[in-house]
């Protein structure tokens, strides 16, 4: 693998269904050098209202992004670069941040969306079989392009989740300070509304700059909350007049009050989304086991910031862990898990990729509330083979290994609140 231009998300899933995991790639800037200088168009002084600031991407020459398909172990597990022949030059070259794979139309194969700095998201369809697949870019006929209003924004990061419990994804982009975080509700059909203020997300997020993104059940309802990392670009902000806004912010967590509305939490959930920082990336797994979800941020210039959720196992939980030892794909990346609580669905997948250049946790954690149990847990493999099951006990970890069932890994703990008193130090991986 190599490239000339300056990387930033990536998504591994099996985009062409021959059961190893390969790479999509976003790309911001080409940093074709010429004599040793990179070619930079003279553009300065910049200036963000009234504050002469660094100068954002407009002016500079965008990469395209690039899709690295795995060979397979009879090549030795190389790569090839197969971003032309799939169709994605054809969305053109522009400033790519976040990426998330997801499978937004329910077909059995991952999709892409990609957030773009000022300029159209990408959200790139697979389409075909074998050698024919393509990826094709709807953002637009799909309504998650642009703003409401046919603005482009300045995407940051992604989040997918089935926000509204209809049984289908749905999308939260995360934008630059002053314009606001955009949540598009997935209509079943194709094509998604935007919803961004009637959620209430809309207008809480004006006065800060998103960056990663996670939808989480932080209080084991049943439903998808919200998480956003905040922190801004210019270090001068806060210094001049009429700014509105400052270099380090508060994150904000947002509480699903049913079907897709929100409200947000943050100055009652702890002291932990009571400071202000610079933040930028954000993890979520249940890092203690106690039964809910906790929540890693990364900072601009100080150390991550570790959110342990205290409480939030009130409700009854239920966590899954996949394992598929059929194949190279050992931790089922690209499955989807869909559970049932009466008439109430959950649907999670498993992902390698997230928000903002972060990874989660490949346990997948579904909030019960009072239900002792999952009346149904139907796992849809990469390749789209199911497997369903009756009744899981919830309160616990349990693991899902294809084609052999359920075992029981471990119990858990037990709405919550997120403190910051613990710093982490190091990595996490999914387990």
């Amino acid at each position: 693998m190599s490239g000339d231009a300056w990387s930033t998300g990536a998504a591994f899933a099996d985009y062409d269904a021959d059961g190893d995991l390969d790479l999509y790639v976003a790309s911001y800037v080409d940093l074709t050098e010429s004599e040793g200088q990179v070619e930079v168009p003279p553009l300065g002084p910049c200036t963000w209202r009234g504050l002469e600031v660094f100068c954002g991407p407009d002016g500079l020459t965008p990469a395209s992004d690039v899709l690295y398909l795995n060979d397979g172990p009879e090549e030795g597990f190389s790569f090839s670069e197969m971003g032309e022949a799939w169709g994605i030059r054809e969305a053109g070259p522009y400033f790519g941040l976040g990426v998330l794979a997801l499978d937004f139309d329910d077909d059995g194969d991952p999709d892409i969306y990609v957030a773009n700095d000022s300029q159209p998201n990408f959200l790139l369809r697979n389409h075909g079989q074998g050698h024919r697949r393509r990826l094709i870019d709807v953002a637009v006929e799909a309504g998650v392009a642009h703003s409401a209003d046919g603005r482009n924004q300045a995407g940051m990061g992604v989040a997918s989740s089935d926000c509204d419990g209809d049984g289908d994804l749905d999308l939260l982009v995360t934008n630059f300070s002053h314009d606001y975080n955009a949540l598009y509700r997935n209509q079943g059909d194709g094509t998604f509304l935007e919803s961004s203020f009637g959620s209430g997300i809309g207008a809480a997020s004006m006065g800060v700059l998103g960056w990663s993104a996670g939808f989480l059940d932080y209080d084991n309802d049943g439903d998808d909350d919200l998480f956003v990392a905040n922190g801004h670009v210019y270090p001068q902000v806060g210094m001049g007049e009429g700014v509105g806004t400052r270099y380090a912010q508060r994150n904000q967590l947002f509480e699903n009050l049913g079907a897709g509305r929100f409200v947000d939490l943050s100055q009652r959930s702890g002291t932990g989304l009571r400071v202000r920082k610079s933040s930028r990336g954000a993890a979520f797994g249940d890092l203690d086991d106690d039964g809910d979800i906790d929540i890693l941020v990364a900072n601009i210039d100080v150390t991550p910031a570790l959110l342990r959720n205290d409480g939030g196992n009130r409700g009854r939980h239920l966590t899954v862990q996949l394992l598929d030892p059929t194949g190279l794909n050992r931790f089922a990346v690209g499955a989807r898990v869909r559970v049932r609580m009466g008439n109430r669905f959950q649907v999670r997948e498993i992902r390698s990729g997230t928000g903002y250049l972060s990874q989660d946790d490949l346990r997948l954690h579904f909030g019960l509330g009072d239900a002792a149990a999952a009346e149904e847990l139907t796992v849809r493999w990469p390749g789209g083979e199911e497997e369903s099951f009756g009744d899981v006990a919830g309160g616990r970890q349990v693991v899902i290994t294809r084609g052999r069932g359920i075992t029981e890994s471990g119990m858990g703990g037990g709405a919550g609140a997120l403190t910051g008193g613990g710093v982490a130090t190091g990595s996490r991986r999914g387990r």
